[in-house]
């Protein structure tokens, strides 16, 4: 009696695909009375991310295409729509006032969400100046220290005016 409960259990679990911002994927039962907040902890204890408030889930809605945030107060399965296996995206949804105020874990990932928002051409800044700083942190990291033979077109960012990727450069030379 036992083991049939089990496995019509077994059978009815639900997957969900979580990608993470290195491309990296893992899949998490879909348990029915699973909340928002419940698989938010669970894919950020997963990744040994212990500050989960700066992060949110993000799923495409199949009929438009649209991104929307997983609310972490609701039961996820009445939220996603369309057919399994559904597919969410571990993202930062408040970005901390001091990034050297959070753990190490978090901090790489801070990183990797903005080197993927400049790469796209997602990451607006209405200072040109602070973007050039951004993109000067972003080259350092990447290629470390500046040297003759560094370039930020090895950065490969396509989105970056000429005036940018000058003041970027400038910036990038003072670095050390």
């Amino acid at each position: 009696m036992f083991r049939r409960r089990a496995d019509r259990r077994a059978a009815t679990n639900r997957f969900v695909q979580v990608e993470c911002l290195d491309s990296s994927q893992f899949q998490i039962v879909l348990e029915k009375r699973l909340t928002g907040n419940g698989l938010l902890e669970s894919v950020c204890h997963s990744m040994g991310i212990r500050e989960v408030g700066f992060f949110g889930l993000v799923c495409k809605q199949p009929e438009d295409n649209q991104d929307i945030w997983l609310d972490t107060n609701k039961l996820v399965r009445k939220q996603l729509n369309g057919v399994p296996p559904y597919l969410l995206h571990l993202v930062i949804k408040v970005y901390p006032i001091n990034s050297t105020a959070v753990d190490e874990a978090t901090r790489n990932y801070l990183y990797q969400q903005v080197k993927s928002d400049i790469k796209s051409g997602r990451l607006r800044c209405e200072n040109p100046a602070n973007f050039s700083k951004m993109v000067a942190f972003l080259a350092q990291g990447e290629l470390g220290d500046i040297n003759p033979s560094t370039s930020l077109s090895e950065l490969m960012l396509p989105n970056l005016n000429t005036q940018i990727l000058s003041q970027a450069t400038d910036v990038y030379s003072q670095l050390k």
